[in-house]
């Protein structure tokens, strides 16, 4: 948020009043809801959903984020497997086709392509609490909708990625540094249908962040398997590049890439896992 606002970027926001008293100046409009009445879970979305007709119609924004709680609410209140679970999911599917529907009239008008985010910062244990460690209570779905993914038909068994990695990856995607102190790493697959050459730069961006952030974190960080893997990574990147800039095309060279590509990702890994442990 505080990257997006430093670099221009109009951000609204819709929901949970906590962002609201994180960022207090960083919206260029805003609506907090409050999370603590967790017995309402119809007038706390409806406040949100009230703004979209009117929202989604202008042409001033660049990010428009949206945090709804009437599903958590509903957790706290009656569990997981509440009758009032389907009609509230539901819900949320008409908000999507409708956010969804205005985006796809927008890019053809000609806009850049956009991003739809949709994501839970948290899951829901049998009893509808959180905050715990069990796998349901940690795992949520991430789900990212652009015309710039060419691919049809999404992933047929999606990957795992952890939350700290989307931090990064949003960061990127619109073109905004990597804060300094995000642990986690590119998630791949966005970015796949990039060229061979932004792909190795995106990761080559991420993989110097958290270096850094790994010399500040660790003692003896020059020992760090990751740290080492890195820099082996970022030599054969310097290589890769000189071969690119004199204009070799060949197929040794598309596999260099590829391989480079492969050694980034493994110190990526390393390094955000090292990082993570630090916390």
């Amino acid at each position: 948020i505080w990257q997006a606002n430093t670099a221009g970027k109009r951000i609204i926001f819709y929901g949970d009043d906590t962002w609201v008293r994180l960022f207090p100046k960083h919206f260029m409009e805003h609506d907090g809801t409050t999370s603590f009445f967790v017995s309402d879970y119809t007038e706390v979305d409806n406040n949100v959903t009230r703004h979209l007709d009117r929202t989604l119609k202008r042409d001033d924004w660049d990010v428009l984020i949206l945090h709804y709680l009437g599903l958590d609410h509903i957790g706290h209140i009656s569990g997981p497997h509440s009758s009032l679970i389907q009609p509230k999911l539901l819900e949320m599917d008409d908000v999507l086709k409708k956010i969804h529907s205005s985006l796809v009239s927008k890019e053809a008008e000609g806009s850049l392509p956009y991003l739809l985010v949709l994501c839970g910062d948290h899951g829901m244990s049998e009893t509808g609490s959180h905050g715990g460690s069990s796998e349901p209570e940690i795992s949520t779905p991430l789900v990212l909708i652009s015309p710039a993914f060419r691919r049809k038909g999404g992933m047929k068994k999606p990957e795992v990625v952890e939350q700290v990695d989307l931090t990064p990856t949003l960061a990127l995607g619109l073109g905004l540094p990597i804060s300094q102190n995000s642990v986690g790493r590119v998630i791949p697959g966005v970015f796949e249908e990039s060229s061979l050459r932004d792909q190795l730069r995106f990761l080559h961006l991420n993989g110097h962040q958290l270096s850094c952030l790994l010399k500040d974190s660790i003692p003896g960080y020059e020992k760090d398997a990751g740290f080492e893997q890195f820099r082996v990574a970022e030599k054969a990147h310097g290589n890769w590049m000189k071969l690119y800039l004199e204009g070799n095309a060949s197929e040794v060279l598309m596999n260099m890439g590829k391989k480079v590509l492969k050694q980034y990702l493994e110190a990526l890994a390393a390094m955000s896992s090292a990082l993570s442990k630090q916390l």
